[in-house]
């Protein structure tokens, strides 16, 4: 009788240490694997911003600099930031990394760009708040503020002015009925007429170095595409993007042979640069969970632009190549639409 007990007590040790396996070793956790992100997502239509959805992490390559700390670069950067509470024109100097603030009016000013001899900031300045907004220009330390156009009423809004590489005339963005149309003003306030709108939209001008062609976004293929047409002329622009995405902000490099802008693929803004014929586009940047939007040419080779990649939005710098990325501002509060000047 104890043998057999016996007997029965071994098998049983034997089947427990048989289950439990040898001493210290665990079952190992199978992995999961998560599917990656669809590439051919088609954007939808429409043209709003992404609001900012939290901190996201610096791009690979990103330069690590302490908070406040600026990258010299030559020349100023205007730009419109919320860092007081409400959206107004600030300066960044590229030498001293000095920050002043250009506007300091009770409505919101934003949209700066430089006159070609970067002595005058014009700028959108919303005169009687959200639903009546006016072509403004400035000196470029913020004194002799006065409106482009003395638009009677607030009938439309006027916003996004460029300034013509002759000094002479400013394009700007108004919504005329349901469409966006784009329209020009000499620079003494008299109007110079608008593009034909043919029942689509127009918007985004920006002028090519010697002033004879302008680049702007459109809808009329049904998407927010990249186009150029002569000035002037009654032809037909050229589209030079062609695609499922909502394309923004076409900016020219000075030197005339690219042009750099901001595509809404599949969920969120990254920069591309394409030849200025439309050819050979390339992205510079590809992040699938943060925006780079606001493009503008440093010269040929940088390019300054927002991202939404810390907390807010922020102003950086990258070289064309996509290498060599910095962060230009620190701030709470939303950083955005830069111009560069060189002097």
């Amino acid at each position: 009788m104890k043998k057999i007990t016996l007997l029965l007590l071994t098998v049983i040790l034997l089947l427990l240490l048989a289950a439990c396996g040898p001493a210290g070793e665990t079952t190992p956790t199978p992995a999961v694997s998560n599917p990656s992100a669809p590439s051919d997502v088609t954007a939808p239509g429409g043209g709003a911003y992404p609001a900012p959805e939290g901190a996201y992490p610096a791009p690979g390559g990103a330069a690590q600099l302490p908070d406040g700390e600026v990258p010299q670069f030559e020349g100023q950067i205007a730009f419109h930031s919320e860092r007081d509470g409400i959206l107004q024109v600030f300066l960044l100097d590229g030498a001293s990394g000095e920050l002043t603030q250009l506007t300091d009016d009770p409505q919101k000013a934003y949209e700066p760009q430089w006159s070609p001899d970067c002595q005058q900031i014009v700028y959108t300045y919303e005169v009687g708040g959200p639903t009546d907004s006016e072509i403004y220009i400035m000196n470029r330390d913020g004194s002799g503020k006065s409106p482009l156009l003395n638009t009677p009423a607030p009938t439309t809004l006027e916003w996004s002015p460029a300034w013509s590489p002759n000094g002479q005339i400013v394009a700007y963005q108004t919504n005329p009925g349901a469409q966006f149309n784009i329209c020009f003003a000499d620079v003494n306030g008299s109007s110079l007429g608008c593009m034909d709108p043919a029942g689509v939209s127009n918007a985004h001008p920006f002028w090519s170095p010697d002033g004879s062609k302008l680049y702007f976004v459109s809808n009329r293929d049904g998407n927010w595409d990249v186009y150029v047409m002569e000035y002037g002329s009654s032809a037909p622009p050229t589209q030079l993007t062609n695609n499922d995405a909502i394309n923004f902000h076409p900016r020219v490099s000075p030197d005339g042979q690219s042009v750099v802008f901001e595509s809404k693929g599949v969920g969120f803004f990254n920069l591309w640069i394409m030849n200025a014929d439309g050819s050979n586009p390339t992205i510079l940047t590809s992040d699938m969970d943060q925006n780079s939007a606001d493009p503008f040419w440093m010269g040929n080779d940088k390019i300054v632009f927002a991202s939404d990649r810390t907390v807010n939005w922020e102003l950086f710098m990258i070289n064309r190549d996509g290498s060599g990325t910095a962060r230009l501002t620190y701030d709470m509060g939303t950083d955005k639409g830069p111009a560069w000047c060189g002097q």
